[in-house]
């Protein structure tokens, strides 16, 4: 993976290339026509828009020509392509066909070279010497009919034994009866696979009595090293089957209850490798992060697990130059056409494996799919090919015999003894699996909605709110409560002496000078960042989430800067003899020019004007350094009270005029304000301050000590 300086005249890098002898670059935010595209040393003319994550066109491409994704193609071309043009699935259809011979084995050195080292973990050592991420037990059913009492006792023992363990798991499954020959078999043998995982500390097996899979061959599947902590429950021999599985989980929490974490290295880590609802991005950011750590545990003697077999078609042939052996290169060859056999012997092709979501997100083809995804694995050795339920033995990359599906291939690397899965994903998913699953986004604007989304799994909007305002009623009495009251020297303070005080702080020169800006320009702040930043860019700008994303944290950044800068601003004016007031105004000034241009809708430069939205948002704060300094000690803290109250009340008023003023245009076709009823309302919001900002310049100029400089 390389960068090869892909950006624009704004500064905003817009595309990626992959690889030098890439055909396409990867759009990583929403593209206009028209727009210029720097790559490299050329620049290309966008013929079309360009969704982020999709791919465009670096040369001209013939029907039936190779296209070029990460080095390797990923398709042909089935229409003239021009360059700049967008490509996908109109004009890009895979190679893939059938089985292949992959040739003979050659042998090749390890080329992980010198890896930084992975530090230690804190584990709980099992006694055959391997290392779990969890002490907890898991209650397996063997047959569906008695999945549900499984679920329901494992959630029941995990409340009575919380603090004990990491937890107590029932995993019901609808298998283990009306089954025969290999689907029979292969139920046995996951089931068999999960009992000898480390992080199940303890397992009780639960039959019913008269289902295909029996205890006795299930029992007789699972290594001998895994037994001794089993316990086993046939329901219809128990009597009171619920009390009898209780109890089974009692005795098993008493014997590995009092077990704590020790330090343990790298190499007693097992990791599976996994990925889902991918986009464009994935093969670029996130599963390209997974391979270099695997790279590192590999190089620390750690063992990893890559599946999925069917999307590593078209990308198998990178994955088995790193056998190290001839048997791993025939098995993985073997495995790999086994599943294309599967495909074509029920008349399906090979390669429509992309899903809807993987299309919408720009990945065309199941070649660019496996080039992406096969990079989970880094550059580590393969050491091993695994059949569904086996269980990985050796450090390096095993290859596990499992299909695409989430559930599926997420539960095999489970039963192959991973004790903890990384799974990427450009779209999220919000499937969980046996052992700790580790979601690692591709973008941003899915990392930064995980938060919110799950705040708003437990509740909805309105109750997300009222949870943060209880917590700031609760700040305020904590506030009430801690600090230490102070008597005046005049004896007690009332409500009277409040009054008169608020009097003398409104009769001020300054105050009335100072507080007209400043409460304007903060709480225009204040009501569009809190409530039409991200509809404006939506509406007016056209962006996508990723790149709202983007900007909001612009905005983000500059409203945590802007104190700093305007604390080290005014230091200097102090220094240079320069007055506050004027510094003031000079901010107010530019926050104004600020707000015209997004007005204006000066788009091509949309991150800088939010980003310096932000910065002078909390710039203006400055005036409240001015005021504090202005009156005395004792009346200072009333000064800033009374500010707020006056500022928070205007923002909220802001924030309904601008949405009053916006509702008076009828809406856009797809939903959406209009961009004319944000001009008209931000408009106000700037007419205020440039109202206030002429009396702030008219306005009597009194001296005061630190403020205005006499000379």
């Amino acid at each position: 993976m390389q960068d090869d300086g892909t950006g624009s005249e704004s500064g905003r890098r817009d595309a990626w290339l992959c690889h030098s002898a890439d055909s396409v670059a990867i759009a990583l935010h929403d593209l206009k026509a028209g727009n210029w595209v720097e790559i490299g040393d050329d620049a290309i003319r966008l013929p079309e828009a360009i969704d982020k994550g999709h791919k465009l066109a670096l040369r001209p491409h013939t029907p039936g020509e190779a296209i070029i994704r990460y080095g390797m193609p990923i398709g042909r071309a089935t229409a003239p392509i021009a360059i700049g043009a967008h490509v996908h699935s109109h004009n890009l259809a895979t190679a893939l066909r059938g089985e292949r011979d992959y040739g003979s084995f050659v042998a090749t050195p390890p080329v992980l070279g010198q890896m930084p080292a992975l530090g230690d973990w804190r584990g709980y050592r099992r006694e055959d010497g391997r290392f779990a991420t969890r002490n907890e037990i898991w209650v397996l059913p063997t047959v569906g009919c008695v999945a549900p009492l499984v679920e329901t006792v494992a959630r029941e023992a995990h409340a009575r034994h919380a603090g004990l363990l990491d937890a107590v798991v029932g995993f019901g499954h609808p298998h283990g009866c009306s089954q025969l020959g290999d689907d029979l078999s292969g139920t046995r043998a996951l089931l068999a696979a999960l009992c000898d995982n480390p992080n199940a500390g303890g397992v009780v097996l639960v039959g019913l009595g008269c289902e295909s899979n029996q205890l006795d061959e299930l029992l007789a599947a699972i290594p001998a090293r895994s037994r001794a902590k089993l316990r086993m429950m046939r329901a219809q021999d128990a009597g009171d089957e619920r009390e009898r599985l209780l109890a089974l989980v009692a005795e098993l929490a008493q014997e590995i209850g009092s077990l704590e974490r020790e330090t343990a290295p790298a190499s007693a880590l097992t990791i599976g490798l996994k990925c889902g609802g991918s986009d464009a991005l994935s093969g670029l950011t996130a599963n390209p992060l997974l391979g270099r750590f695997s790279d590192r545990l590999a190089a620390a003697g750690g063992s990893l697990v890559l599946t999925e077999i069917p999307e590593i078609f078209g990308a198998e042939e990178a994955l088995l130059a790193r056998s190290t052996s001839r048997e791993t290169f025939e098995q993985a060859g073997a495995l790999v056409n086994r599943f294309k056999r599967y495909f074509l012997d029920q008349g399906q092709p090979v390669s429509e494996n992309p899903s809807p979501g993987n299309i919408a997100g720009g990945i065309t083809t199941l070649e660019e799919k496996s080039l992406g995804a096969v990079q989970k694995g880094g550059s580590a050795p393969l050491v091993d090919v695994i059949d569904y339920g086996g269980t990985a033995s050796w450090p390096g990359l095993t290859l596990l015999e499992a299909p695409g599906n989430d559930a599926i291939s997420s539960t095999a690397l489970a039963a192959a003894g991973a004790t903890m899965i990384l799974f990427t994903t450009g779209r999220g998913t919000p499937l969980g699996f046996p052992v700790p699953t580790m979601k690692i986004a591709s973008n941003s604007a899915l990392a930064a909605a995980k938060p919110v989304e799950w705040a708003l799994g437990l509740t909805d909007w309105r109750g997300l709110f009222f949870v943060l305002s209880v917590a700031t009623v609760v700040v305020a009495i904590l506030v009430r409560l801690c600090l230490p009251r102070t008597e005046t020297a005049g004896g007690p303070f009332g409500f009277r002496d409040q009054l008169r005080d608020f009097a003398k702080i409104y009769r001020d020169p300054l105050f009335r000078r100072v507080a007209p800006l400043a409460i304007t320009s903060i709480a225009t702040g204040l009501s569009v960042q809190g409530l039409w930043v991200g509809t404006w860019l939506r509406d007016v700008a056209g962006l996508q989430p990723g790149a709202i994303a983007t900007h909001l944290s612009l905005l983000a950044i500059g409203l945590t800067v802007g104190p700093v800068l305007s604390g080290l601003a005014a230091a200097a004016a102090r220094r240079a003899g320069l007055s506050l007031l004027s510094l003031l105004g000079a901010m107010a000034t530019v926050f104004m020019v600020l707000q015209a241009l997004i007005i204006l809708e000066w788009i091509s430069i949309s991150h800088l004007l939010w980003a310096g939205f932000g910065l002078f948002i909390n710039a203006m704060a400055l005036s409240y350094a001015i005021l504090s300094q202005a009156f005395p000690r004792a009346l200072a803290g009333r000064v800033n009270t009374n500010l707020n109250m006056l500022m928070i009340g205007t923002a909220f008023a802001s924030q309904y005029l601008v949405g009053w003023v916006i509702g008076l245009w009828p809406p856009s076709p797809d939903g959406g304000y209009a961009g004319q009823g944000y001009q008209a309302g931000f408009g106000l919001l700037l007419g205020a301050q440039f109202v206030a900002f002429l009396w702030f310049l008219v306005a009597r100029r009194d001296t005061v000590a630190g403020i205005e400089p006499t000379h």
